[in-house]
């Protein structure tokens, strides 16, 4: 049988359009683009030895009297181009250096010739800034001062959490497999509040969706602004607060051993609305379940098709010089009973000289770290340069690698108030690592091949 030229010419169209589909199908599924997760429980034994919880120094170093749900290591490690990045969520208030420290010591132990590819610099460790957690002061090797309302230094407390850290981020990596992710996001009205009075807040819910080979969801990652304060000083057990409980629920619901990680943004002066309830633990329970809806919401919207390069900067960012703010004495001295006298030799003992600002390019999201609790002012602007510089999802990881105290505005900070007295390297802190924040997030996407 013979055919013309143009049924000749039409086949041939035909061929190569299908051709295209399966490179462009091909290109879509990269074998090479794998992720892994973990969760470690991270519990310490109350009932075996005191262990006191972090959050507030009005509970004077009191211990737990228990533990009403379990606080946890996750992470998930990310390979993609010959790269690897880790990120990991600790059920805690903040990190201290030595928990990163001490995390990295146990992988080089475990892993002596990095055959994993994960080191200091492209780890990010961030707190869910839960304040029913053990005290994130008793795990600093800086804290010697032995003042309960800091939390005296608890070395075994230190090495487990550590352990269960490194033992989340080496399980992750051996458990990396072919997978595709989507990220969504949706403002969300009603769930926070400015508590130093102001109307600015920051309602937007981040969300990275992992379908694993099985066509089922393997991991979340979840990214909101508010403070975990619903449970108060009175509260005595040990609790991941309504970010814990959000994340462990969440897990249950979608089964398939999936892992739920959350980091918390720019919450220096965001606080959770939480409904009123019989106990405040009901309140978190309440604002919890409100919260895994929206995120579920999201999740419904994302197309997880997206298997993209990946791009990981720190850079090392020299602070400050630490000044004491004026209305110190008058709120934290108060709380954590250390007279304004004492304070500049302990604050350059407890606080860093320098930060690690880390910064990963996934797809259309960046996400940059901040050591720290920044006020929402500063992360919205942050937010907004990163989108003007072609950023659709920019995310603030807040209380991450390090840890030194509220980040704020020059107005701000001269207002006054607790987040100002715990604000210790003075009015321009706020202005100046915003600038390195925002290079470490353009800088991440310089070194990333953003194929989708």
């Amino acid at each position: 049988m013979r055919i013309s030229l143009i049924q000749a010419a039409t086949i041939f169209q035909i061929i190569l359009m299908v051709s295209l589909f399966l490179i462009a199908n091909c290109s879509t599924h990269k074998t090479d683009f794998r992720i892994g997760v973990a969760r470690v429980n991270m519990t310490p034994p109350v009932h075996q030895r005191p262990v006191a919880l972090g959050g507030y120094g009005e509970r004077d170093g009191r211990p737990a009297t228990g533990v009403r749900d379990s606080v946890y290591a996750r992470a998930m490690v990310i390979e993609s181009g010959g790269k690897k990045c880790c990120l990991v969520s600790l059920d805690l208030c903040f990190t201290p250096a030595s928990i990163k420290e001490e995390t990295v010591k146990i992988l080089n132990e475990h892993d002596a010739q990095n055959k994993s590819g994960l080191s200091m610099t492209n780890i990010l460790l961030s707190a869910t800034h839960s304040h029913a957690a053990p005290e994130a002061f008793a795990m600093s090797r800086a804290n010697i001062f032995g003042n309960p309302r800091l939390g005296i230094f608890d070395e075994p407390l230190l090495l487990e959490t550590a352990a269960a850290a490194a033992k989340a981020i080496l399980d992750a990596n051996a458990n990396l497999t072919p997978a595709r992710i989507g990220i969504g996001s949706a403002q969300i009205a009603g769930m926070s509040r400015n508590r130093r009075g102001n109307k600015i807040i920051d309602p937007e819910l981040t969300v990275i969706k992992v379908i694993g080979e099985n066509e089922q969801i393997k991991a979340v990652w979840m990214n909101f602004t508010a403070h975990p304060t619903i449970l108060d000083a009175d509260f005595m057990e040990v609790s991941g607060g309504w970010p814990g409980v959000l994340a462990t629920t969440l897990e249950q619901d979608l089964g398939n051993n999936a892992v739920v990680l959350f980091t918390n943004g720019a919450q220096g002066d965001q606080s959770a609305v939480a409904k009123s309830a019989p106990s405040d633990y009901e309140r978190v329970l309440n604002y919890s379940s409100e919260m895994k809806s929206k995120v579920a919401q999201v999740l419904e919207t994302i197309n997880a098709n997206q298997q993209p390069e990946i791009g990981m900067v720190t850079i090392d960012y020299q602070l400050p010089e630490i000044k004491i703010s004026p209305t110190f004495e008058l709120t934290a001295g108060h709380e954590y009973n250390v007279p304004t006298e004492n304070l500049l030799p302990m604050i350059n003992q407890l606080f860093p000289q320098s930060v690690p600002l880390a910064a990963i390019h996934l797809g259309n999201l960046v996400m940059v770290s901040v050591p720290g609790e920044m006020i929402c002012e500063i992360g919205l602007d942050i937010k907004k340069k990163l989108r003007q510089n072609g950023i659709e999802h920019p995310v603030i990881v807040g209380l991450a690698n390090k840890y030194i105290g509220y980040i704020l505005t020059q107005e701000e900070y001269h207002k006054g108030g607790y987040e100002a007295a715990v604000s210790f390297y003075g009015e321009t802190l706020g202005a100046e690592i915003e600038k390195g924040i925002i290079d470490a997030g353009m800088q991440a996407t310089s070194k990333t091949d953003a194929r989708l």
